[in-house]
């Protein structure tokens, strides 16, 4: 479990993703780091080495790049910290970070915070995750690697947080094992 961006870093140039890409990486990196300055995780560990680890299960398994970026942004709608007032919302501003409304960050992290966030309305996919689309997919693959970095980084043993349900585990299942992983 990578925690630290230069460990993220490491690991995607080890498997293969291209300098450009790893710039990319570095760069949303910075942006997380921003967004969620002085936050922390019911474990203890700086917000932004959670969002770290699960951006370095989806490199460890060779996710395409827009989605290893969503993941390390995977939670900027739903858990960064109220921004100082000014003439935009706090929505608004990161919405903006992320490119602007409609962008393909933009939308693929907005799409995470309103199924990856609660798997219920794409568990019914259980069974039949072929049916999925492409988008739905790898929505429910960063939440299995959101999931293993709160494992693995000791959330679950430590804070009482409960895991994710059957439905949600069946289908992660099974779409994991449609794209290889």
């Amino acid at each position: 479990l990578v925690q630290t961006r230069s460990a993220l870093l490491d690991l995607a140039l080890a498997r293969g993703y291209p300098a450009g890409d790893c710039q990319r990486i570095a760069q949303v990196c910075d942006l997380a780091a921003v967004l969620m300055n002085g936050c922390y995780r019911p474990c203890g560990r700086p917000f932004v080495a959670h969002l770290v680890g699960t951006a370095g299960v989806l490199v460890r398994y060779g996710f395409r790049i827009e989605v290893v970026l969503a993941g390390l942004l995977h939670a900027a709608y739903t858990h960064c910290p109220r921004l100082p007032a000014g003439p935009k919302s706090s929505i608004e501003t990161v919405c903006d970070a992320l490119g602007g409304r409609g962008s393909p960050l933009e939308r693929r992290v907005r799409a995470y915070s309103r199924r990856g966030e609660d798997l219920r309305t794409l568990a019914s996919y259980a069974g039949r995750a072929g049916e999925l689309g492409v988008d739905d997919a790898e929505i429910v693959a960063m939440t299995a690697a959101n999931d293993v970095d709160m494992e693995l980084g000791g959330e679950y043993r430590y804070t009482g947080r409960e895991r994710l349900g059957d439905g949600a585990i069946a289908l992660i299942r099974e779409v994991c094992a449609l794209l290889g992983v």
